[in-house]
């Protein structure tokens, strides 16, 4: 029968982890023995022996690098040899030309030369800087998104000429079709999403709060042709469909689709439709129509959830697939002018 006070190996108490099982140690003062696990700490320090019971009530956590650290930042302070993760200050913590308070460290890749980091980058409590850089070279594989960007490469490390730790940059392709590289520190904490064409929705913000229906068709015409995340993708930017230059310009191509609609009888209700639907979105090639036009001149396939919804309507009414068409129009969309309702 397994020992319930027992620790196994492997064991996780906070930043240690368990390397040996509980053992008995002849108490330094006392005519007794306690039970004792050797632990190592995620710091990177030599093993230590702590006492079983101090893991299990949770007063030991660390090797006493945890405490370190609460009181360098208490104190903004600490001695030479303070490791933060991959780093080790091998300087004393001094003041730089703006007066902020930084430190030398090395970073334990031995890629790049000792280098000056801010003290608040150290100890900040969300993503805290814990290397030269090198961390993020397989942080990023080929293919990851970032808000409006896919990676298109590994990242790699670019040295620097002002003495900084080297940076790692990675490149990127933008839905809009742009490529550049970023910095990836950037793309994890989220300061780089695009490319800038993001920022229409706030360059645009007055324009289209005053035409809002047309916000909305300009900003789903963009998704159906230029994201392929988008459902409906496959059918236009993945059989070639794409959009004009005029209108698709990140800055001015809403402007110019709202002066487009205006000059060609555009009225809240209408839908946008290609005069040739193999070709492109484009003012010589779109016209304003209504929901049913639009509808009837699509010639909509019906899905699968279609297909058993009508059969079931079939089956209980009796009537024909046409007439259930024909019904649906009446109920849902307004008749065409100058036919009977």
């Amino acid at each position: 029968m397994s020992n319930p006070r027992q620790i196994p190996a492997g064991t996780r108490f906070g930043r240690l982890t368990t390397i040996s099982e509980v053992y008995l140690k002849a108490h330094t003062s006392r005519p007794w023995s306690h039970g004792v696990v050797m632990c190592q700490c995620d710091c990177g320090a030599e093993p230590i022996e702590v006492k079983a019971n101090s893991l299990r009530t949770g007063n030991t956590k660390s090797c006493g690098c945890q405490r370190k650290e609460a009181n360098a930042r208490r104190t903004k302070t600490f001695p030479v040899g303070t490791r933060f993760s991959r780093l080790v200050t091998i300087g004393e913590v001094h003041k730089n030309v703006d007066g902020k308070p930084c430190v030398l460290v090395r970073c334990d890749c031995g890629r790049s030369e000792p280098f000056l980091i801010r003290t608040s980058a150290l100890l900040k409590t969300t993503r805290p800087t814990r290397s030269c850089g090198c961390a993020h070279l397989s942080d990023v594989p080929i293919g990851t998104r970032f808000g409006h960007q896919v990676t298109i490469s590994l990242p790699r490390s670019e040295s620097r000429d002002d003495g900084k730790p080297s940076e790692v940059l990675v490149d990127v392709r933008c839905d809009c079709g742009s490529d550049r590289p970023v910095l990836v520190k950037n793309l994890l904490n989220g300061d780089n999403k695009s490319c800038g064409c993001a920022k229409d929705h706030y360059a645009y913000r007055g324009l289209s709060r005053q035409h809002p229906e047309l916000y909305k068709c300009w900003t789903n015409m963009r998704e159906r042709c230029l994201n392929p995340g988008n459902d409906a993708y496959k059918f236009y930017g993945g059989k070639g469909v794409t959009i004009c230059g005029e209108w698709r310009d990140a800055t001015t191509g809403f402007p110019a689709f709202v002066a487009w609609a205006k000059d060609h009888g555009y009225e809240p209700g209408l839908w946008i439709d290609r005069i040739d639907p193999d070709d492109d979105y484009r003012p010589a090639n779109c016209r304003w129509i209504t929901a049913r036009e639009n509808i009837l001149r699509a010639g909509r396939i019906l899905d699968d959830k279609d297909e058993n919804r009508m059969t079931a309507l079939r089956t209980r009414t009796g009537q024909s697939v046409a007439d259930i068409a024909e019904l649906a129009l009446d109920a849902f969309l307004p008749p065409l002018e100058g036919t009977p309702s």
